[in-house]
């Protein structure tokens, strides 16, 4: 079976979740779950969807978000790519980070918000960290409460279902805190009832007729002068093939630009570097695994430089 597609539209709810990989307790340090919040603030602010909860543990991650024009594997592609760069950046290492790509269902927000908020909220107290969820720091039932002064969680969905705020967290520690069931209709994860799930059928045959969203495409040549500069070399000369290993490098990590933050496809990076589509695709995958220190120190330049613009 394929993996789960994955489906969006603006204004559509979505469950997203990843795991360390290999189930690691990477994230214990307070440090790291900081970088991760700081970054998803950033990236709320600059492809503005919205954050209805989340939580951060040692292994893994959950966010309930609303979508913005920006499409969800964009922002999530964005997010978790400058937190993995940075993170190996830092405790020196290399390698994939998360276990594979980020799992997401829609979600219907009449009948499933408030049972997923209850679910994230009281992640940590499940997972016997804190025995109320308010005790966890990286958890929003802190906003809900008022007790986070840079609040990024937008409480309205939630707290709309209830007459005080007293009621909603009764409603979340004292209730049944299990992952809320997910229905799978051809290869997609939803969380709703029969009428939400034909509607979400319905924006997949329509997305399917029109793909393309927005996202702007960062021009060629600004790519092409970084690197160029990044690894001391001329930019024609950049451009031709090579088996020289320092150049190589650059041209992988020009390859793997192009593609995940440019958005050109292989076949236009093939005519760029005058190289064949496999020969690309061979380079992105060297470049993703994220396996090469003097390839990360570039990208987490290029990171700095591209994404901490302001919008």
């Amino acid at each position: 079976m394929g993996r789960p597609d994955r489906i969006d539209w603006p204004g559509a709810y979505q469950h997203i979740y990843d795991r360390i990989i290999e189930k690691k307790y990477l994230l214990e340090d307070p440090c790291d779950k900081e970088l991760l919040f700081n970054i998803m603030k950033k990236y709320k602010k600059r492809h503005g969807f919205d954050i209805i909860s989340d939580s951060i543990l040692d292994n893994h991650f959950h966010f309930f978000a609303r979508s913005g024009v920006v499409h969800i594997s964009k922002v999530m592609h964005d997010v978790l790519s400058e937190f993995t760069i940075k993170f190996n950046k830092k405790h020196d290492r290399v390698g994939h980070l998360f276990s594979g790509r980020f799992r997401s269902q829609v979600v219907d927000k009449e009948t499933y918000a408030k049972e997923l908020d209850r679910y994230i909220e009281m992640n940590a107290v499940k997972a016997g960290l804190v025995s109320k969820p308010e005790d966890y720091k990286w958890c929003s039932m802190r906003d809900y409460l008022g007790l986070r002064e840079d609040s990024i969680i937008d409480t309205r969905l939630i707290l709309g279902q209830f007459n005080n705020v007293e009621k909603y967290y009764n409603f979340v520690v004292k209730g049944s805190a299990d992952f809320p069931k997910i229905h799978k209709m051809r290869n997609l994860e939803i969380m709703g009832e029969k009428n939400f799930i034909e509607d979400v059928m319905q924006n997949v045959k329509e997305a399917k007729r029109d793909k393309q969203r927005a996202i702007s495409r960062i021009d060629k040549n600004e790519v092409i002068d970084f690197v160029s500069k990044e690894f001391g070399l001329d930019s024609e000369y950049l451009l031709q093939p090579t088996k020289k290993r320092d150049k190589m490098l650059a041209r992988r990590a020009l390859a793997y630009i192009l593609k995940e933050w440019g958005h050109y496809t292989l076949n236009e990076i093939s005519e760029i570097l005058n190289i064949s589509i496999s020969s690309v695709s061979n380079y992105v995958i060297f470049a993703e695994k994220l396996d090469n220190k003097d390839l990360i120190d570039v990208l987490d330049k290029w990171v700095d430089q591209i994404w901490n613009k302001e919008v």
